[in-house]
Protein backbone atom coordinates (compact mmCIF):
# COMPACT_ATOMS: atom_id res chain seq x y z
CA UNK A 1 0.00 0.00 0.00
CA UNK A 2 0.99 3.51 -0.85
CA UNK A 3 1.69 6.26 1.87
CA UNK A 4 1.43 10.00 1.20
CA UNK A 5 4.07 11.97 1.42
CA UNK A 6 4.20 14.09 4.67
CA UNK A 7 3.16 18.29 3.72
CA UNK A 8 6.34 19.40 4.38
CA UNK A 9 8.13 16.95 1.53
CA UNK A 10 5.63 18.15 -1.06
CA UNK A 11 6.45 21.44 -0.19
CA UNK A 12 9.66 21.22 -0.69
CA UNK A 13 9.15 19.21 -3.51
CA UNK A 14 7.27 22.04 -5.33
CA UNK A 15 9.54 24.63 -4.10
CA UNK A 16 12.90 22.56 -5.68
CA UNK A 17 10.73 21.99 -9.31
CA UNK A 18 10.01 26.09 -8.90
CA UNK A 19 13.49 27.17 -7.95
CA UNK A 20 14.36 25.09 -11.32
CA UNK A 21 11.36 27.26 -13.26
CA UNK A 22 13.24 30.36 -11.88
CA UNK A 23 16.72 29.20 -13.33
CA UNK A 24 15.36 28.27 -16.46
CA UNK A 25 13.36 31.39 -16.83
CA UNK A 26 16.31 33.64 -15.94
CA UNK A 27 18.50 31.53 -18.49
CA UNK A 28 16.23 32.66 -21.06
CA UNK A 29 15.18 36.50 -20.18
CA UNK A 30 19.38 36.50 -20.75
CA UNK A 31 19.07 35.07 -23.95
CA UNK A 32 16.24 37.26 -25.23
CA UNK A 33 18.66 40.09 -24.51
CA UNK A 34 21.21 38.79 -26.11
CA UNK A 35 19.15 38.09 -29.10
CA UNK A 36 18.06 41.44 -28.72
CA UNK A 37 21.45 42.95 -28.57
CA UNK A 38 23.10 41.25 -31.73
CA UNK A 39 25.92 41.42 -32.38
CA UNK A 40 26.78 43.70 -29.82
CA UNK A 41 28.91 41.79 -26.93
CA UNK A 42 30.86 44.45 -25.51
CA UNK A 43 28.48 46.91 -24.05
CA UNK A 44 27.75 46.32 -20.08
CA UNK A 45 24.27 44.51 -20.38
CA UNK A 46 25.30 42.42 -22.91
CA UNK A 47 28.81 41.46 -21.38
CA UNK A 48 26.14 41.37 -17.79
CA UNK A 49 23.82 39.01 -19.43
CA UNK A 50 26.72 36.52 -20.92
CA UNK A 51 28.41 36.72 -17.40
CA UNK A 52 24.90 35.72 -15.62
CA UNK A 53 24.54 33.11 -17.78
CA UNK A 54 27.74 31.45 -17.70
CA UNK A 55 27.64 31.74 -13.83
CA UNK A 56 24.03 29.87 -13.89
CA UNK A 57 25.66 26.91 -16.20
CA UNK A 58 28.67 27.00 -14.77
CA UNK A 59 29.21 23.30 -12.39
CA UNK A 60 27.96 24.22 -8.96
CA UNK A 61 25.87 27.35 -10.57
CA UNK A 62 22.25 27.67 -9.82
CA UNK A 63 21.28 25.49 -12.79
CA UNK A 64 23.27 22.46 -11.04
CA UNK A 65 22.36 24.04 -7.26
CA UNK A 66 18.42 24.12 -8.30
CA UNK A 67 18.53 19.90 -9.90
CA UNK A 68 20.39 19.02 -7.16
CA UNK A 69 18.28 20.23 -4.49
CA UNK A 70 15.72 18.41 -7.07
CA UNK A 71 17.52 15.04 -6.60
CA UNK A 72 18.19 15.73 -2.71
CA UNK A 73 13.81 15.79 -2.19
CA UNK A 74 12.75 12.85 -3.68
CA UNK A 75 16.47 10.85 -2.50
CA UNK A 76 18.60 10.59 -5.59
CA UNK A 77 18.00 11.30 -9.33
CA UNK A 78 16.55 8.14 -10.28
CA UNK A 79 13.51 8.50 -8.03
CA UNK A 80 12.72 11.99 -9.09
CA UNK A 81 8.73 11.08 -10.39
CA UNK A 82 8.38 10.78 -13.88
CA UNK A 83 5.89 12.84 -14.15
CA UNK A 84 8.03 15.33 -12.45
CA UNK A 85 11.09 14.85 -14.84
CA UNK A 86 8.56 14.77 -18.29
CA UNK A 87 7.10 18.22 -16.75
CA UNK A 88 10.59 20.05 -16.29
CA UNK A 89 11.66 18.51 -19.86
CA UNK A 90 8.43 20.02 -21.33
CA UNK A 91 9.20 23.47 -19.27
CA UNK A 92 12.33 23.58 -20.61
CA UNK A 93 11.68 22.54 -24.34
CA UNK A 94 9.06 25.13 -24.64
CA UNK A 95 10.84 28.23 -22.96
CA UNK A 96 13.99 27.23 -25.04
CA UNK A 97 13.32 25.77 -28.44
CA UNK A 98 14.08 22.75 -29.58
CA UNK A 99 17.83 22.50 -30.43
CA UNK A 100 18.85 24.48 -33.51
CA UNK A 101 20.30 21.77 -35.37
CA UNK A 102 18.39 18.58 -36.21
CA UNK A 103 18.59 15.21 -34.50
CA UNK A 104 20.98 13.14 -35.99
CA UNK A 105 19.66 10.30 -37.77
CA UNK A 106 20.97 6.76 -35.72
CA UNK A 107 20.78 5.17 -38.92
CA UNK A 108 23.10 6.81 -41.37
CA UNK A 109 26.88 5.98 -42.22
CA UNK A 110 28.96 7.82 -40.56
CA UNK A 111 31.18 6.45 -43.03
CA UNK A 112 30.26 8.37 -46.01
CA UNK A 113 31.06 11.47 -47.32
CA UNK A 114 29.04 14.27 -45.36
CA UNK A 115 27.59 15.79 -48.81
CA UNK A 116 26.38 12.33 -49.56
CA UNK A 117 24.42 11.99 -46.53
CA UNK A 118 23.34 15.51 -46.85
CA UNK A 119 21.83 14.66 -49.81
CA UNK A 120 20.47 11.21 -49.05
CA UNK A 121 18.39 13.04 -46.05
CA UNK A 122 17.13 15.58 -48.42
CA UNK A 123 16.05 12.41 -50.58
CA UNK A 124 14.00 10.72 -47.22
CA UNK A 125 12.87 14.24 -46.14
CA UNK A 126 11.27 15.25 -49.44
CA UNK A 127 9.63 11.56 -49.74
CA UNK A 128 8.20 12.05 -46.18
Amino acid sequence: MATARPKSTLDAAQQAEHNFYRVVDAQCDDLTRLRARWPDRTSPESQGALDRLTARAAPDGDADRAIAALHAVYGGAARVPGPVRARMEQYVRERMGGRPWPERDLSEDLNRPAIIRKAARRRREARG
